[in-house]
């Protein structure tokens, strides 16, 4: 006697499950491969007392704002020490037409001779508005150190050596004789945009999650750069005065209405409660660094 069995029933509600996790799975791929990616190392073979450069690019359409990078980039370089370094961030168009480059440039000196390497680095992000992450490998590169030239020291110092020895003396003793009458060394000057950068650090630290707080430090960070980088007043302006008074500035559009916004808000935020998401703070903070570090 043969017995029959019924097949399993699948609940509607795990069809629906499914279906959501396949959608998030495919709009995360979507959203990583948004964002292209490549990188340009300038030489493979390099003498010691050289130096090479190792540069990461990033490309996507939209605005600068489109996507928040998750802190720093922490590469690993073995036989290689980071000389200088940069990042940049530019767009073109405006729209839908609108594109944005972010570059971040390595300039690496030799630790050793032999066989170096930059191992792959890994770059995290968060589309925004809908905070969908994703994250991006580069490729790993290997370059070849040729060994330190030996430079062969002379018993007889030759009298040029001498002579510019001499030189050198005079010239150290008077260096000293005029920082000692000038009062010391000088202080280092800073540009707006990085006072304002310091500034930007500094009000977050004081602020924490408190975004009210955050808002008001920014109002003063914001009208005090625009006082001190475009002659422009906007303490205690109204949005139309500032609108106006950015009109005659070498900013684009978008910069214009990102920077008006900002301290229109601010200013509004100080004499009220400000309700904000879990997260405004970072994201605004975020959006402010881009934009000076644009600048």
């Amino acid at each position: 006697m043969r017995i029959k069995t019924k097949p399993p029933k699948v609940s509607p509600a795990l069809f629906i499950f499914a279906a959501l996790l396949s959608i998030i799975f495919l709009l995360s791929n979507a959203t990583a491969l948004a964002i292209g990616l490549s990188q340009s190392i300038n030489k493979t073979e390099m003498k010691f007392e050289d130096s090479l450069i190792f540069e990461i690019t990033l490309e996507w359409e939209g605005s600068q704002f489109a996507y928040l990078f998750e802190g720093p980039l922490n590469p690993y370089f073995d036989r290689l020490k980071v000389h200088k370094f940069s990042s940049s961030i530019n767009s073109t168009g405006t729209g839908d037409s609108e594109k944005t480059i972010k570059k971040f440039s390595y300039t690496l000196l030799p630790t050793s001779s032999g066989t170096a390497k930059i191992d792959p680095i890994v770059i995290r992000f968060m589309s925004r508005p809908d905070s969908i992450r994703g994250q991006l490998l580069t490729e790993p590169v290997i370059i070849n150190v040729a060994d330190p030239v030996i430079v062969e020291e002379s018993e007889n110092f030759p009298l040029w050596f001498l002579a510019m020895g001499g030189f050198l003396l005079i010239g150290g003793v008077a260096a000293a004789f005029i920082l000692i009458k000038g009062g010391g060394k000088k202080e280092e000057v800073f540009t707006p945009v990085q006072i304002a950068l310091q500034e930007l650090v500094k009000v977050k630290e004081e602020s924490g999650t408190d975004f009210k707080k955050f808002q008001a430090g920014v109002y003063r960070l914001l009208t005090k750069f625009s006082k001190e980088n475009y002659r422009i007043e906007t303490a205690g302006k109204s949005e139309t005065e500032i609108e106006t008074a950015f009109a005659d500035t070498n900013l684009d559009e978008t910069r214009k209405r990102q920077i008006k916004d900002w301290i229109v808000r601010a200013q509004k935020d100080k004499f009220r409660p400000a309700v904000a998401s879990v997260g405004a703070t970072v994201r605004l903070e975020n959006e402010i660094r881009a934009f000076l570090e644009s600048i």
